[in-house]
C-alpha cells in the first residue's frame, strides 16, 4: 500500500461476495443436475453455434480490454501484477478466439476436424487462466515486487499463445483423445477440468485474503469469477456431446464468470501499491 494511505478491511458485503456469487451458481447447478436431464438433452448444433460464439465474444471482449487496460496501468505505476494480468489476458483471448473458431460446425475448414482441437484450445486456455491467476494471488498476498521488462514479458506470452494453438492445430488428431462420441468425455479430459476447479478454489482463497488488505472491489469480484467458475468447470465434466444442455450450461457460467471479472477491472476502486 502506498505511504501514507490508510488501510481499511473491506465491508462484509464486498467480502461477501464470492459466497453469493457462488450460492447462487451452486443453487442453479443443484437445481438443473437433480431435476433436469441435461444430458439428455442436445441442441442442433446450428442453434447451439450462434449461441456459443456470442459468449465467447464476450469472454474475448472482456480479455482484450483487460489486456489493454491493465498494460496502460502498469505503464503508468509499474506495478508487476498489473503486467502479469495483461499479459493473462492476452494469451485467454487469443485461445479463446482459436478455441472458438475450431468448434466443430464453425463455417470454414477450421471447424470441420471434429472436436479435439476445440477441446484441447480450451482445456489449455482454462488451465493457463488458472494457474496465471494463481500465481498473480501469491504475488499480491506476498506483496511480492519484481524488475520485469514489459516487452519481453508480453512478447512471452503472445509466443506461448501461438505456441499453443500451432501445436494443437498440427498434433490434435495425434494426442489423447478427450470426447469418445456415444461414450463421453475420457479420464485426461475430467482430470483437466478437476485441476482447473481446483486452481481456482485455491485462487479464491487467495483473492479474499488479498482483499483484508485493501478497500478495493478488484480482488472480492475475481474471488466471485472464479466462485462461479468452478461450477462451470463442473458443468464441462458432465456433458456427453459439446451440443447437450451440460455444455450451454458450462457456457452460460463462464459468460457470468467474465461479467464478474469485468466488473473486478472496470469499477471504480480506490489504489494501493498491490491493487489495481
Amino acid at each position: 500500500m502506498e505511504q501514507g494511505s490508510t488501510a481499511r478491511t473491506p465491508t462484509k458485503d464486498v467480502l461477501v461476495l464470492p459466497l453469493v456469487a457462488g450460492g447462487i451458481a451452486g443453487a442453479i447447478f443443484a437445481v438443473l443436475y437433480l431435476f433436469a436431464h441435461l444430458r439428455s438433452v442436445v441442441i442442433f448444433y446450428s442453434d447451439f453455434i450462434p449461441v456459443h460464439t456470442v459468449m465467447e465474444a464476450f469472454t474475448i471482449s472482456v480479455s482484450v480490454a483487460i489486456s489493454v487496460v491493465t498494460w496502460l496501468s502498469f505503464r503508468r505505476t509499474g506495478i508487476t501484477t498489473t503486467l502479469l494480468f495483461s499479459g493473462t489476458f492476452l494469451s485467454v483471448a487469443i485461445l479463446h478466439t482459436a478455441h472458438t473458431l475450431t468448434y466443430p460446425g464453425m463455417p470454414g475448414d477450421l471447424g470441420s476436424g471434429g472436436t479435439q482441437r476445440e477441446l484441447y484450445l480450451w482445456v489449455l486456455a482454462r488451465i493457463t487462466f488458472g494457474a496465471m491467476l494463481l500465481a498473480i494471488g501469491v504475488m499480491i498476498v506476498r506483496k511480492t515486487v519484481l524488475s520485469a521488462k514489459p516487452l519481453l514479458v508480453m512478447t512471452v506470452f503472445t509466443l506461448y499463445s501461438i505456441f499453443v494453438v500451432a501445436f494443437v492445430m498440427a498434433f490434435a488428431g495425434d494426442l489423447p483423445t478427450l470426447l469418445v462420441p456415444g461414450e463421453g468425455l475420457t479420464d485426461l479430459k475430467l482430470g483437466a477440468e478437476a485441476l482447473t476447479a481446483a486452481m481456482f478454489m485455491a485462487g479464491i482463497a487467495l483473492y479474499l485474503k488479498a482483499a483484508k488488505a485493501t478497500v478495493a472491489w478488484t480482488y472480492p469480484l475475481i474471488a466471485s469469477a472464479l466462485a462461479v467458475g468452478v461450477f462451470e468447470e463442473t458443468s464441462f465434466s458432465l456433458y456427453g456431446s459439446v451440443y447437450d444442455a451440460f455444455s450451454l450450461l458450462g457456457h452460460l457460467f463462464g459468460f457470468a464468470s467474465f461479467g464478474l471479472v469485468f466488473l473486478a477491472f472496470f469499477v471504480p476502486r480506490r489504489p494501493s501499491k498491490f491493487a489495481l
